[in-house]
């Protein structure tokens, strides 16, 4: 009688190692992302970019290698608070290394003031409309906004900063695979976008690989991946007059994206150099008494 007990158990245990949890759908983990996004209070994100741009048969035109962009950009928002912090560092740099910029700019918006520092001067600026400074800091509900823009594909799961994650493999629509080329061409150097004609770089000289890890316990987004390759070559340039010859300009972009701190207690206030710092009025405010 005991073996016929231990040989059923056995079975029992082979035939529950053969069963799998069904996975949800890309459909299902969307749904629950955006309502996940559009309930939050607080989160922090970290975005980097390492981004280059290489010349190929160019001279007497600037740099004739090419040129170099890092970003690194932590921000952390208070939606419940209306209050936004964002803190950037910006490296250019010629790809021989003979050349080299940088720019760091911290930013609060708080209330209808924003309070930003570029290199060590602090200013503020009064803004008719302050929900719009919250809204454009809400980096998560944009991604997700772009998400449902796009054709989502479940492809397995990791664990990526700790928590198990679904791994998508995001097709983004024309407009906004269009956008992200514009944003990141422009990034570098806003001139490519007057030199390029970017329809034609988009529908022949571009490639994409995006990547985006949601949480399985709360649906939120923890990571988010994008490399793009980008080639323009003579016959795409739209702003270049008299014979090009063989130039060809290529950009590779690794932008990458993470969220963390969901819903944590977050104070945001600037410091008191930022809040006695000289007052600029825009203009759709009227005169002040």
């Amino acid at each position: 009688m005991k073996r016929i007990l231990l040989v059923l158990v056995l079975i029992v245990a082979v035939f529950a190692g053969c069963i799998e949890e069904k996975k949800p759908s890309a459909e299902e983990i969307m749904l629950a992302t955006t309502d996940a996004v559009s309930d939050l209070d607080t989160y922090r994100y970290l975005i980097t970019m390492d981004q280059a741009v290489k010349f190929s048969n160019l001279t007497g035109m600037g740099i004739a290698e090419g040129e170099k962009m890092s970003l690194s950009w932590a921000g952390a928002i208070n939606l419940t608070g209306k209050s936004t912090m964002e803190n950037s560092m910006i490296t250019l740099k010629s790809l021989d290394g003979n050349q080299s910029i940088e720019e760091q700019r911290e930013t609060y918006h708080q209330d209808d003031m924003i309070y930003q520092k570029l290199g060590e001067n602090w200013t503020r600026l009064q803004q008719p409309y302050p929900e719009y400074g919250v809204e454009r800091a809400n980096q998560a509900k944009h991604l997700v906004e772009m998400l449902n823009r796009s054709e989502i594909e479940v492809v397995g799961s990791d664990k990526v900063d700790g928590v198990d994650c679904y791994r998508l493999e995001v097709h983004p629509d024309d407009d906004t695979g269009y956008g992200i080329m514009v944003g990141q061409i422009g990034s570098v150097d806003f001139r490519f976008l007057f030199m390029i004609n970017l329809t034609e770089l988009f529908i022949n000289g571009s490639e994409m690989d995006w990547t985006v890890w949601i949480a399985e316990d709360t649906y939120l987004p923890v990571r988010s991946q994008v490399n793009t390759r980008y080639m323009a070559t003579s016959d795409m340039m739209a702003a270049l007059p008299g014979d090009l010859g063989d130039l060809r300009l290529d950009f590779e972009t690794d932008e990458v994206r993470r969220f963390y701190d969901y819903n944590e207690p977050l104070v945001i206030a600037p410091p008191g150099e930022a809040m006695n710092a000289p007052l600029i009025v825009s203009l759709e405010m009227g005169p002040t008494a």
